[in-house]
């Protein structure tokens, strides 16, 4: 195949085949086409020529080199980077033609260097074309046959496994997803590890360790505040480089799977503005020893209670059932609540939650669609679940005054709204 249709093959269309020298996958994946001949070791490590600085020129060559740059300010703010490796007809000849490229492995890009105005981008490793079309959602959770615990040489050997598909970036995510995954490798002077906790820092504003500018709630922080409203896991990894007694003593070893618990803004140790995120790990919480044994009546008491309560180890589960047809419901209600109006504005963005009207599973066995889901508040989504009022068929409220908005286009089953009224409402 050549070149325009081996770019379709990997889910990265050329925007146009005769200009274009890469393409964004819909995951954010960066691919770009290099030349085998543009190459030259820094230090220890490879690296391949992405862009020469050229003067000011017009039609293609402009379009091409404009597209090339934003490509690089991708993989620049993280976005994981797969080289396509040609060969050139004629390597003296401007502009080069291709006359063949390597189709059965891709170029794993690493960190970009500047040279005397030149972009070279460092080679961390071969990934085969099959694992890289194999991974072009991003994956939350665990990663099949990868153990915690389990270790890695480098970069490049995450990315591989599935761990952390970033090349460099410390957290992989993005503003529409969320975060799936982080690296802690020393790079923050604010970052605290304290095991079964992480204070994690979110990026930007950052150069050799030591914070030297605000960070926005963008890019990484963006999609981690993403993941704290949302409840979605994230795989951690800790690298050598991180000074914690959890790190290994070389490369990086995956830590398991985390929540965000928390997120704020705060002034970092050298005054500046920084995004903070505590992160739990899943299967551990922290409660108050007893607290589940006592059979007095609850009070508000000021001076009980501990400064540091004992940690115990429990089953933590959050079920997040946020399909694409939630997602589009509560996008078609502004996020705003069917029963009260309320839309509420997190660090993530607006939040709202979709309640089905005959619950998932069994012994229920309600379906998955937009018939049977309503776009809610957390507080009506909870009153709902538990039977505190019902909906009518007029779609008048049952056990509150008022009436559940419905937009055209959002056609409720009556029958699911029977089922709720006979299975679960109470009143």
């Amino acid at each position: 195949m050549g070149p325009t249709k081996f770019f379709e093959y990997l889910g990265a269309p050329l925007k146009n085949s005769r200009w274009s020298w890469g393409a964004v996958r819909s995951d954010g994946g960066v691919f770009l086409r290099t030349w085998k001949d543009e190459v030259r070791t820094l230090g220890d490590d490879t690296h391949y020529l992405i862009f020469n600085e050229q003067p000011a020129s017009k039609g293609k060559a402009n379009l091409g080199c404009n597209e090339r740059r934003r490509h690089i300010d991708s993989v620049i703010a993280g976005a994981p980077c797969f080289l396509v490796m040609c060969s050139a007809e004629d390597v003296d000849a401007h502009p080069r033609r291709i006359e063949s490229f390597d189709e059965k492995n891709l170029i794993v890009g690493g960190e970009i260097v500047e040279v005397e105005g030149e972009l070279w981008i460092k080679a961390d490793g071969l990934a085969s074309i099959d694992a890289v079309r194999t991974t072009s959602a991003r994956k939350f959770g665990e990663i099949e046959n990868v153990e915690v615990g389990e270790k890695f040489i480098n970069r490049a050997e995450l990315a591989k496994a599935g761990v952390h598909p970033p090349p460099v970036a410390g957290i992989s995510g993005n503003k529409e997803d969320g975060a799936d995954s982080i690296v802690l490798s020393g790079g923050y002077e604010d970052d605290e590890d304290l095991g079964e906790t992480i204070i994690y820092t979110g990026q930007g504003g950052n150069e050799s360790g030591k914070q030297v500018a605000d960070q926005e709630l963008t890019r990484g922080n963006k999609a981690l505040a993403i993941s704290f409203q949302r409840g979605l896991p994230i795989r951690v990894t800790r690298g050598a480089k991180h000074k914690s007694q959890w790190s290994p003593t070389e490369g990086y070893q995956y830590g398991g799977l985390y929540q965000v618990a928390a997120c704020w803004h705060d002034r970092g140790k050298s005054g500046f503005k920084i995004w903070r995120f505590r992160l739990e790990q899943i299967g551990v919480s922290t409660t108050q020893a007893g607290d589940s044994q006592s059979a007095e009546p609850a009070t508000l008491n000021s001076q009980g209670g501990t400064s540091n309560p004992s940690r115990r180890k429990t089953t933590t589960i959050r079920v997040v059932r946020d399909t694409a047809l939630s997602k589009n419901l509560k996008q078609y209600y502004d996020y705003r609540c069917q029963v009260c109006d309320l839309r509420l504005e997190g660090p993530g963005g607006a939040y709202a939650e979709a309640a089905h009207i005959r619950p998932l599973g069994r012994p229920h066995n309600g379906p998955d669609t937009t018939d049977n889901i309503l776009c809610l508040c957390p507080n009506h989504h909870w009153l709902f679940d538990v039977g505190a009022f019902g909906v009518a068929d007029d779609l008048s409220l049952i056990g509150m005054e008022g009436n559940l908005v419905s937009l055209d286009g959002h056609d409720i089953d009556h029958e699911h709204l029977n089922y709720h009224r006979q299975c679960i409402c109470r009143v």
